[in-house]
């Protein structure tokens, strides 16, 4: 606040004489106590002559203005004084405390509101994302498998490389475990280096057995021993033939390999079958086959097999069961 003629301040007695129009305010000492002699007016307080003082002088602490201790006496003894008594401190504390601890409250803790709605933020993002896992599992379970099988279609060709073209040996559909010398089940692995042999899988005989990752095994099979034998995968006892024309034949005689089915997911336990073996959902709703040419495929269980019958079918186009 500037100080001039029209501001109220101890020295205002002297700026609002007529004959001070023509005094020096602009000076940057006025000398207030010699003035109010010449003018003869009465100051209200003393005063002292104070540099930048005058009308336009820069604005400066209270303390720092001419008379600021007469103006803060005059001041303060307007404002009533307030001087709570203990009881009104006592409840003044008691409402701070309880304002802060309300504020750490509120700013901490969830209220039931946003609680329910973060759970179901939460179920609605389980229900998305389960699905979305159980696919990505399934589909992983079924790339194995199918790795699985054209892992054996190696196998299967490489014995008849080593072979004179001729497919390998059925074997015995359950076989004892004196007869573990010939079949599919022997030549084939030791074709690919396999080892253990499968005579020496634990699993094959006991059913708490752990299932390993080897070859053997069907992520997506539930099958488990019977005590004798275990096959997650089962050769085509039709591709050599049956009944009198059961003979070995050789890679280069069947006249469809893309067609002709050469192994498959079992749904039972038996290492040679046919059609009615196959499992019905081994990968979601489905199978795997191995073909002699030795690509392998998936097919929805419908495809292949006939639920009001419960047995395989035989009319697909892509899945033979039989050389011509």
């Amino acid at each position: 606040m500037r100080l001039g003629p029209s501001a109220r301040s101890p020295s205002a007695p002297c700026m609002e004489h007529p004959d001070a129009q023509t005094l020096p305010w602009r000076s940057p000492l006025v000398p207030w106590a010699a003035l109010a002699a010449r003018l003869r007016v009465e100051l209200p307080c003393p005063v002292e002559d104070t540099p930048g003082s005058g009308v336009n002088a820069a604005p400066r602490k209270l303390a720092d203005a001419p008379n600021a201790a007469c103006l803060s006496d005059r001041f303060r003894a307007r404002v009533p004084k307030f001087a709570p008594s203990a009881d009104e401190r006592r409840k003044i504390a008691v409402l701070t405390d309880s304002l802060r601890r309300a504020a750490c409250t509120r700013s901490n803790a969830w209220s039931m509101i946003e609680l329910l709605v973060a759970m179901g933020i939460l179920a609605l993002l389980l229900g998305l994302l389960v699905p979305v896992l159980q696919r990505a599992r399934f589909q992983a379970r079924s790339s194995t498998c199918l790795n699985h099988l054209r892992q054996w279609g190696l196998g299967l060709h490489l014995y008849a490389a080593d072979h004179l073209d001729f497919l390998p040996p059925e074997g015995d559909p359950s076989p004892d475990p004196g007869e573990l010398r010939h079949g599919w089940y022997v030549q084939v692995p030791e074709t690919l280096g396999l080892r253990p042999p499968y005579h020496a899988r634990p699993w094959r005989t006991n059913a708490s057995a752990p299932l390993d990752r080897s070859l053997w095994i069907c992520p997506g099979s539930t099958n488990r021993s019977n005590g004798l034998n275990l096959f997650h995968y089962c050769v085509n006892e039709h591709v050599d033939g049956s009944g009198s024309q059961d003979r070995r034949r050789t890679v280069g005689s069947i006249l469809e390999p893309a067609r002709l089915v050469w192994m498959f997911d079992n749904g039972r336990r038996a290492a040679v079958a046919q059609q009615n073996n196959v499992h019905t959902n081994a990968h979601r709703g489905g199978a795997q086959f191995l073909f002699v040419d030795g690509h392998a495929r998936r097919f929805a269980n419908r495809e292949y097999w006939d639920f009001a019958r419960g047995r395989g079918r035989t009319d697909h186009a892509d899945l033979a069961w039989r050389n011509p």
